[in-house]
């Protein structure tokens, strides 16, 4: 790993990292919920669900497999489906999870619609279609509604995906394609002037067949389809 991978590591695995980077985020910004996340732990919360024992989560954005790992740990009989573009990030999955069967990890980006993007990579962060064209790849992607249409029911949706969030819940939206997912946990992104907007559209519809648990802005937040 590089420099800044193993801070981005620190910070997944850490608890004493995480509230330290906290801090440091309350100093720089005051207390945004990017500063209580990490201030105060939170991490912890986006392991708080309840699972069929057999289901299938869906990991878009693995990076590593930390989340993956933590909740096969727990939930050893369910199913995994890692989604992970980046060359080095998708080769640590495989890696990792050599020896567990219920665990695919594929190299694929996932947006609305197939195509390929160019992303500019950044230790953990990435950005789709930068301005400058240093350090851009192009990466191949596979639909959600592909993904989606191979199955009926979904027990978690955890959605990291550098922006490509927006186009795909809107996807998923349009299709009715939600109602197999019991749980979605999102990081919306702000890289654009109208991500706050495309965010509280997107929140709307979910709103309609989803109760929000928590919400920490631009950081996680997680949804649970009403009456489960």
């Amino acid at each position: 790993m590089n420099i800044e991978q193993l801070k981005d590591f620190a910070l997944e695995t850490s608890s004493i990292a995480r509230r330290i980077y906290g801090i440091k985020l309350r100093l720089l910004n005051g207390q945004s919920d990017a500063a209580r996340w990490f201030l105060f732990n939170r991490e912890k919360l986006k392991y708080e669900m309840n699972f069929k024992s057999d289901g299938l989560i869906l990991d878009i954005g693995s990076y590593l497999g930390e989340y993956t790992k933590k909740l096969l740990d727990k939930n050893p009989e369910m199913t995994f489906w890692l989604y992970e573009p980046i060359p080095e990030h998708y080769r640590a999955c495989l890696i990792r999870f050599k020896d567990s069967e219920n665990v695919s990890v594929y190299q694929k980006a996932v947006t609305a619609d197939g195509r390929n993007i160019q992303m500019q990579i950044d230790g953990l962060r990435s950005r789709q279609e930068m301005n400058t064209k240093d350090g851009v790849l192009t990466y191949t992607s596979i639909s959600i509604q592909e993904i989606f249409d191979s199955v009926s029911e979904i027990e978690l949706l955890k959605l990291n995906i550098e922006g490509m969030e927006y186009e795909c819940l809107n996807q998923l939206i349009l299709s009715n394609s939600l109602k197999k997912v019991s749980y979605l946990l999102i990081q919306f992104h702000n890289f654009d002037r109208e991500a706050e907007k495309k965010r509280n559209l997107v929140i709307k519809a979910i709103e309609k067949d989803f109760s929000n648990v928590f919400t920490f802005e631009w950081v996680w937040e997680l949804w649970i389809r009403k009456g489960k």
